[in-house]
């Protein structure tokens, strides 16, 4: 028999609220011990799988303090932890601090001051050493005492950041090394701290030192111009993009 309209009507104050009683609903009915722990398993990514690692890596380079031994010497995990973050290289094995060709490959991407986590003897590798300041003059620094004695390189240096005279002294009274760090002097600091005395009375390095300071008071950020790495230098202010002391 077929209902009329009437009869399919849902009246809402047929519905009674009292109908609806919380007792029938029970709080042992949903019992916790039947969901248990164990059955839950959270997934934790096997950093065994190369693939895993190196994804872990990528995001966070400290991950390769996690990783195998095996993985601390695979040069592709090894890279991609170093770019995300320079300081994980004291954590690969002692055999890549030691392979001059992945630190020259590193150098192409990263900052120069990374050759203070290699081996001693790449520290006195003039190709390493080369490319090191090429990227950051500061990483003169971190140069063996004989390399620090290289005309080319401690130039290299300079033409990075004029400042760097200050890890040379040997330097101070050199008028063609004194000239380079006036002319790449990104602090003003040579001029009155790292020439000699003699020097400091030529009336040439003081009216270059003159212009320098002119230049940077008209172009306050025109180092800030200078193309960087996509890793990070923690001799860089990030406030003023001004290149620190180490």
């Amino acid at each position: 028999m077929r209902k009329s309209k009437k009869q399919l009507e849902i009246k809402v104050d047929e519905i009674k609220v009292d109908e609806i009683k919380a007792d029938e609903i029970k709080a042992d009915e949903i019992k916790v011990d039947e969901i248990k722990v164990d059955e839950i398993k959270v997934q934790k990514t096997d950093l065994s799988k190369k693939e895993n690692a190196l994804l872990a890596v990528k995001k966070n380079g400290e991950k390769l303090r996690e990783l195998s031994d095996k993985f601390k010497e695979d040069k592709e995990i090894v890279k991609e932890a170093v770019l995300q973050n320079e300081w994980t290289l004291t954590l690969a094995s002692p055999k890549l601090k030691q392979d001059k060709k992945f630190i020259l490959s590193l150098l192409k991407e990263s900052y120069g001051w990374i050759v203070s986590y290699v081996d001693e003897k790449l520290r006195d590798d003039e190709d390493v050493i080369m490319k090191a300041v090429e990227r950051d003059g500061c990483a003169l620094w971190y140069a063996s005492e004989r390399l620090k004695q290289d005309r080319k390189i401690v130039k290299k240096a300079l033409e990075n950041d004029g400042n760097c005279l200050k890890y040379v002294p040997h330097f101070f009274n050199d008028i063609e090394m004194v000239k380079v760090a006036i002319a790449n002097d990104i602090l003003g600091n040579v001029y009155s701290k790292y020439i000699s005395d003699d020097l400091r009375k030529d009336e040439t390095l003081k009216k270059l030192s003159e212009n320098k300071v002119w230049e940077q008071i008209k172009s306050p950020f025109i180092y800030a111009k200078k193309e960087k790495p996509k890793a990070f230098n923690p001799y860089v202010k990030l406030d003023t993009d001004v290149v620190c002391e180490p």
